[in-house]
Protein backbone atom coordinates (compact mmCIF):
# COMPACT_ATOMS: atom_id res chain seq x y z
CA UNK A 1 0.00 0.00 0.00
CA UNK A 2 1.45 3.71 -0.66
CA UNK A 3 2.07 6.03 1.87
CA UNK A 4 -1.18 7.35 3.00
CA UNK A 5 -1.95 10.91 4.29
CA UNK A 6 -4.18 11.57 7.31
CA UNK A 7 -4.84 15.14 8.37
CA UNK A 8 -6.07 15.40 12.27
CA UNK A 9 -8.08 19.16 12.79
CA UNK A 10 -7.82 19.50 15.97
CA UNK A 11 -5.63 17.81 18.45
CA UNK A 12 -6.85 18.63 21.94
CA UNK A 13 -7.92 15.73 24.10
CA UNK A 14 -10.22 13.40 21.35
CA UNK A 15 -7.48 14.70 18.59
CA UNK A 16 -4.41 13.36 20.33
CA UNK A 17 -5.93 10.07 20.82
CA UNK A 18 -6.95 9.88 17.43
CA UNK A 19 -3.12 10.47 16.68
CA UNK A 20 -1.99 7.74 18.95
CA UNK A 21 -4.06 5.31 17.15
CA UNK A 22 -2.62 6.49 14.09
CA UNK A 23 0.63 5.34 14.63
CA UNK A 24 -0.57 2.03 15.50
CA UNK A 25 -1.42 1.27 12.32
CA UNK A 26 0.93 -1.27 10.09
CA UNK A 27 1.97 1.00 7.42
CA UNK A 28 3.60 3.86 6.79
CA UNK A 29 1.72 7.39 6.98
CA UNK A 30 2.11 11.44 6.14
CA UNK A 31 0.08 12.71 9.11
CA UNK A 32 -0.63 16.79 8.90
CA UNK A 33 -2.08 17.91 12.40
CA UNK A 34 -3.86 21.28 12.84
CA UNK A 35 -3.24 22.44 16.26
CA UNK A 36 -3.32 26.30 16.75
CA UNK A 37 -3.11 25.94 20.73
CA UNK A 38 0.15 25.27 22.49
CA UNK A 39 -0.90 23.27 25.21
CA UNK A 40 -3.08 20.65 23.13
CA UNK A 41 0.15 20.40 21.04
CA UNK A 42 2.42 19.64 24.42
CA UNK A 43 -0.19 16.81 25.36
CA UNK A 44 -0.13 15.20 22.05
CA UNK A 45 3.35 15.43 21.48
CA UNK A 46 3.43 13.59 24.97
CA UNK A 47 1.01 10.98 23.95
CA UNK A 48 2.92 9.92 21.39
CA UNK A 49 4.84 9.42 23.25
CA UNK A 50 3.69 7.23 25.42
CA UNK A 51 2.30 5.10 22.41
CA UNK A 52 6.01 4.35 21.22
CA UNK A 53 5.79 6.49 18.36
CA UNK A 54 8.25 5.93 15.10
CA UNK A 55 9.47 9.01 13.59
CA UNK A 56 10.83 6.88 11.09
CA UNK A 57 7.57 4.85 10.00
CA UNK A 58 5.07 8.32 10.28
CA UNK A 59 6.07 12.03 9.20
CA UNK A 60 4.35 14.47 11.13
CA UNK A 61 3.85 18.03 10.29
CA UNK A 62 1.76 20.45 13.01
CA UNK A 63 0.12 23.33 11.35
CA UNK A 64 -1.68 26.37 12.90
CA UNK A 65 -4.58 26.73 10.17
CA UNK A 66 -6.11 25.11 6.63
CA UNK A 67 -4.23 26.32 4.12
CA UNK A 68 -3.37 25.59 0.71
CA UNK A 69 -0.52 22.98 1.81
CA UNK A 70 -3.31 20.04 2.42
CA UNK A 71 -4.73 19.33 -0.53
CA UNK A 72 -3.55 16.27 -1.38
CA UNK A 73 -4.47 14.35 2.25
CA UNK A 74 -6.48 11.01 1.88
CA UNK A 75 -8.46 11.13 5.16
CA UNK A 76 -9.45 14.23 7.44
CA UNK A 77 -10.38 13.36 10.80
CA UNK A 78 -12.32 16.61 12.30
CA UNK A 79 -12.18 16.81 16.46
CA UNK A 80 -12.93 20.11 16.41
CA UNK A 81 -15.62 21.67 19.28
CA UNK A 82 -18.93 21.55 17.27
CA UNK A 83 -18.60 25.52 16.81
CA UNK A 84 -17.43 26.33 13.12
CA UNK A 85 -17.16 22.55 12.14
CA UNK A 86 -18.70 22.78 9.28
CA UNK A 87 -17.05 26.25 8.11
CA UNK A 88 -13.65 24.35 8.55
CA UNK A 89 -15.02 20.99 6.68
CA UNK A 90 -16.03 22.90 3.60
CA UNK A 91 -12.99 24.54 3.86
CA UNK A 92 -11.02 20.98 3.69
CA UNK A 93 -13.77 19.98 0.67
CA UNK A 94 -12.17 22.78 -1.61
CA UNK A 95 -9.52 21.91 -0.88
CA UNK A 96 -9.90 18.65 -2.91
CA UNK A 97 -10.23 16.05 1.30
CA UNK A 98 -12.90 13.31 0.28
CA UNK A 99 -12.89 11.54 3.32
CA UNK A 100 -14.26 12.67 6.71
CA UNK A 101 -14.38 10.89 10.26
CA UNK A 102 -16.37 13.80 12.25
CA UNK A 103 -16.40 14.02 15.71
CA UNK A 104 -19.56 14.17 17.35
CA UNK A 105 -22.04 16.53 17.94
CA UNK A 106 -21.61 16.86 14.14
CA UNK A 107 -23.04 20.77 14.40
CA UNK A 108 -25.75 23.02 16.64
CA UNK A 109 -28.45 23.32 13.84
CA UNK A 110 -30.07 21.89 11.23
CA UNK A 111 -29.97 24.15 9.20
CA UNK A 112 -25.49 23.88 9.19
CA UNK A 113 -26.49 20.16 9.25
CA UNK A 114 -28.04 20.67 6.13
CA UNK A 115 -25.18 22.41 4.72
CA UNK A 116 -22.98 20.16 5.22
CA UNK A 117 -24.81 17.06 4.00
CA UNK A 118 -25.52 19.70 0.41
CA UNK A 119 -21.95 20.08 0.66
CA UNK A 120 -20.64 16.87 1.14
CA UNK A 121 -22.57 15.71 -2.11
CA UNK A 122 -21.40 18.58 -4.25
CA UNK A 123 -18.20 17.38 -3.84
CA UNK A 124 -19.08 13.55 -3.93
CA UNK A 125 -17.38 12.74 -0.22
CA UNK A 126 -17.79 10.29 2.14
CA UNK A 127 -18.11 11.23 5.89
CA UNK A 128 -18.43 8.79 8.85
CA UNK A 129 -19.72 10.28 12.70
CA UNK A 130 -17.44 8.71 15.45
CA UNK A 131 -19.86 7.29 16.78
CA UNK A 132 -17.61 4.33 17.87
CA UNK A 133 -19.33 1.58 19.89
CA UNK A 134 -20.51 0.04 16.79
CA UNK A 135 -16.79 -1.06 16.83
CA UNK A 136 -16.56 -2.83 20.10
CA UNK A 137 -15.44 -6.32 19.81
CA UNK A 138 -18.00 -7.10 22.61
CA UNK A 139 -20.77 -4.99 20.75
CA UNK A 140 -20.31 -6.59 17.40
CA UNK A 141 -20.81 -9.91 19.61
CA UNK A 142 -24.41 -8.91 21.62
CA UNK A 143 -25.80 -7.68 18.77
CA UNK A 144 -26.18 -11.25 17.19
CA UNK A 145 -28.44 -12.04 20.51
CA UNK A 146 -30.74 -8.64 19.79
CA UNK A 147 -31.42 -8.81 16.37
CA UNK A 148 -34.94 -9.32 14.51
CA UNK A 149 -37.11 -8.41 17.85
CA UNK A 150 -37.80 -4.88 19.45
CA UNK A 151 -34.86 -3.98 21.87
CA UNK A 152 -34.84 -1.78 25.21
CA UNK A 153 -32.10 0.08 26.24
CA UNK A 154 -31.50 1.82 29.86
CA UNK A 155 -28.44 3.77 30.64
CA UNK A 156 -28.23 5.24 33.66
CA UNK A 157 -24.74 7.28 34.70
CA UNK A 158 -23.57 9.84 37.03
CA UNK A 159 -22.76 13.37 36.67
CA UNK A 160 -24.25 16.01 33.79
CA UNK A 161 -22.84 14.29 30.27
CA UNK A 162 -26.35 13.80 28.77
CA UNK A 163 -25.73 16.37 26.07
CA UNK A 164 -22.18 14.87 25.37
CA UNK A 165 -23.04 10.80 25.60
CA UNK A 166 -26.65 10.91 24.35
CA UNK A 167 -25.81 10.44 20.18
CA UNK A 168 -23.49 7.23 21.40
CA UNK A 169 -26.25 5.25 22.62
CA UNK A 170 -28.52 6.91 20.44
CA UNK A 171 -27.15 5.35 17.80
CA UNK A 172 -25.99 2.48 19.50
CA UNK A 173 -29.75 1.18 20.16
CA UNK A 174 -30.79 2.42 16.20
CA UNK A 175 -27.84 0.23 15.10
CA UNK A 176 -28.90 -2.89 17.25
CA UNK A 177 -32.31 -2.44 16.35
CA UNK A 178 -31.46 -1.20 12.25
CA UNK A 179 -34.04 1.28 12.60
CA UNK A 180 -33.50 5.10 12.79
CA UNK A 181 -36.91 6.33 13.43
CA UNK A 182 -36.36 7.67 17.15
CA UNK A 183 -38.76 10.31 18.71
CA UNK A 184 -37.18 11.97 21.82
CA UNK A 185 -38.47 13.10 24.58
CA UNK A 186 -37.18 15.52 26.74
CA UNK A 187 -39.73 16.53 30.01
CA UNK A 188 -38.10 14.71 32.75
CA UNK A 189 -34.65 16.17 32.21
CA UNK A 190 -33.26 18.42 34.78
CA UNK A 191 -34.52 22.04 35.67
CA UNK A 192 -30.81 22.70 35.84
CA UNK A 193 -28.82 23.83 32.71
CA UNK A 194 -25.16 22.69 34.06
CA UNK A 195 -22.03 24.22 32.71
CA UNK A 196 -19.34 22.32 29.86
CA UNK A 197 -15.97 21.97 31.09
CA UNK A 198 -15.50 22.53 26.90
CA UNK A 199 -15.71 25.99 27.69
CA UNK A 200 -18.67 28.64 27.94
CA UNK A 201 -20.43 28.72 24.39
CA UNK A 202 -21.33 24.93 25.54
CA UNK A 203 -23.89 23.53 28.21
CA UNK A 204 -24.75 20.27 30.04
CA UNK A 205 -27.68 18.68 30.92
CA UNK A 206 -29.13 16.06 33.02
CA UNK A 207 -32.49 14.14 33.93
CA UNK A 208 -33.85 11.70 31.74
CA UNK A 209 -34.32 11.29 28.23
CA UNK A 210 -36.75 9.07 26.57
CA UNK A 211 -36.47 7.90 23.53
CA UNK A 212 -39.07 5.71 21.21
CA UNK A 213 -39.30 4.12 17.78
CA UNK A 214 -40.97 0.93 16.11
CA UNK A 215 -38.31 -1.74 16.69
CA UNK A 216 -37.00 0.14 19.93
CA UNK A 217 -36.73 2.38 22.98
CA UNK A 218 -34.54 3.88 25.05
CA UNK A 219 -33.63 5.72 28.38
CA UNK A 220 -31.12 7.73 29.55
CA UNK A 221 -30.88 8.96 33.30
CA UNK A 222 -27.89 11.10 34.39
CA UNK A 223 -28.17 11.70 37.69
CA UNK A 224 -25.65 15.28 38.22
CA UNK A 225 -24.56 14.38 41.92
CA UNK A 226 -23.47 11.25 42.04
CA UNK A 227 -20.33 8.89 41.69
CA UNK A 228 -22.86 6.09 39.84
CA UNK A 229 -20.60 3.67 37.47
CA UNK A 230 -22.33 3.83 33.79
CA UNK A 231 -24.37 0.74 33.39
CA UNK A 232 -26.06 -0.39 30.11
CA UNK A 233 -29.26 -2.54 30.30
CA UNK A 234 -30.24 -4.20 27.08
CA UNK A 235 -33.18 -6.24 26.52
CA UNK A 236 -35.93 -8.31 24.03
CA UNK A 237 -37.66 -10.92 23.97
CA UNK A 238 -35.47 -13.40 25.05
CA UNK A 239 -31.97 -12.09 26.02
CA UNK A 240 -31.35 -9.48 29.25
CA UNK A 241 -28.08 -8.23 29.57
CA UNK A 242 -26.41 -5.58 32.22
CA UNK A 243 -23.04 -4.04 31.41
CA UNK A 244 -20.85 -2.11 33.98
CA UNK A 245 -19.56 -0.29 31.24
CA UNK A 246 -15.97 1.62 32.66
CA UNK A 247 -15.59 -1.26 35.10
CA UNK A 248 -16.05 -4.04 32.13
CA UNK A 249 -18.21 -6.03 33.93
CA UNK A 250 -21.31 -8.09 32.43
CA UNK A 251 -24.45 -9.58 34.45
CA UNK A 252 -27.67 -11.49 33.89
CA UNK A 253 -27.35 -12.73 30.36
CA UNK A 254 -30.16 -15.44 29.39
CA UNK A 255 -27.81 -17.26 27.64
CA UNK A 256 -23.86 -17.64 27.90
CA UNK A 257 -21.73 -16.37 24.92
CA UNK A 258 -18.45 -16.76 24.50
CA UNK A 259 -16.98 -12.95 25.17
CA UNK A 260 -16.25 -11.07 27.88
CA UNK A 261 -16.91 -7.04 27.97
CA UNK A 262 -14.63 -4.79 27.14
CA UNK A 263 -14.74 -1.33 27.30
CA UNK A 264 -12.47 0.53 23.98
CA UNK A 265 -10.76 3.53 24.15
CA UNK A 266 -10.61 6.28 21.01
CA UNK A 267 -6.79 5.23 20.78
CA UNK A 268 -7.73 1.71 19.90
CA UNK A 269 -10.73 1.85 18.08
CA UNK A 270 -10.16 4.29 15.96
CA UNK A 271 -6.68 2.28 14.49
CA UNK A 272 -9.16 -0.50 13.14
CA UNK A 273 -11.69 2.51 11.66
CA UNK A 274 -9.10 4.00 9.76
CA UNK A 275 -7.71 0.74 8.42
CA UNK A 276 -11.03 -0.62 7.17
CA UNK A 277 -11.63 2.82 5.46
CA UNK A 278 -8.37 2.27 3.57
CA UNK A 279 -8.83 -1.35 2.50
CA UNK A 280 -12.32 -1.28 2.21
CA UNK A 281 -13.00 2.25 1.44
CA UNK A 282 -15.84 2.21 4.04
CA UNK A 283 -16.14 1.83 7.56
CA UNK A 284 -18.87 0.68 10.15
CA UNK A 285 -19.77 3.73 11.49
CA UNK A 286 -22.80 6.17 10.25
CA UNK A 287 -22.63 8.54 7.72
CA UNK A 288 -23.24 12.42 8.27
CA UNK A 289 -26.57 11.53 6.48
CA UNK A 290 -27.91 8.62 8.79
CA UNK A 291 -27.38 10.63 11.83
CA UNK A 292 -29.01 13.97 10.60
CA UNK A 293 -32.47 12.59 12.21
CA UNK A 294 -30.99 11.74 15.52
CA UNK A 295 -29.25 15.49 15.91
CA UNK A 296 -32.22 17.24 14.37
CA UNK A 297 -33.91 15.46 17.71
CA UNK A 298 -31.75 16.18 20.22
CA UNK A 299 -31.56 19.90 18.76
CA UNK A 300 -34.93 20.05 19.14
CA UNK A 301 -35.71 18.59 22.69
CA UNK A 302 -32.84 20.66 24.11
CA UNK A 303 -33.42 23.85 22.72
CA UNK A 304 -36.97 23.26 23.94
CA UNK A 305 -35.65 22.64 27.15
CA UNK A 306 -33.55 25.49 27.54
CA UNK A 307 -36.59 27.95 26.35
CA UNK A 308 -38.48 26.19 28.79
CA UNK A 309 -35.85 26.98 31.41
CA UNK A 310 -34.28 30.36 30.77
CA UNK A 311 -37.00 31.59 28.65
CA UNK A 312 -34.84 32.38 25.75
CA UNK A 313 -34.98 30.66 22.03
CA UNK A 314 -31.45 29.54 21.47
CA UNK A 315 -30.78 30.33 17.98
CA UNK A 316 -27.71 27.28 18.12
CA UNK A 317 -28.26 23.98 20.08
CA UNK A 318 -25.40 24.41 22.80
CA UNK A 319 -23.98 21.07 22.64
CA UNK A 320 -20.66 19.45 21.47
Amino acid sequence: MDRKKILILGCGNIGSRHLQALTNLPYDLEIGIIEPNDDSKKIAKTRLIDSNYDSKKHKITWYDKINDDLKSYDLAIVATPSVGRVKNIIKLLNLGISKFLIEKIVCQSNSEYELLLNTLEKFNAKSWINVNMRYFDAYQKIKEYFKNSKIHISIIGSKPVLGTNAIHYLDFVCWLSNSYDLTLNGELLSNEIFPNKRGDQFVEFAGTLIGSGKKSSIVLTYFPDSNLPTTIDITNNKNHLIIDELNDEQFNLSINPNFEYKFEHVSTVTTKIVKDIFEKNTCSLPSASDLYSLHSELFRVFNNHIMKIKNIKPSLCPIT
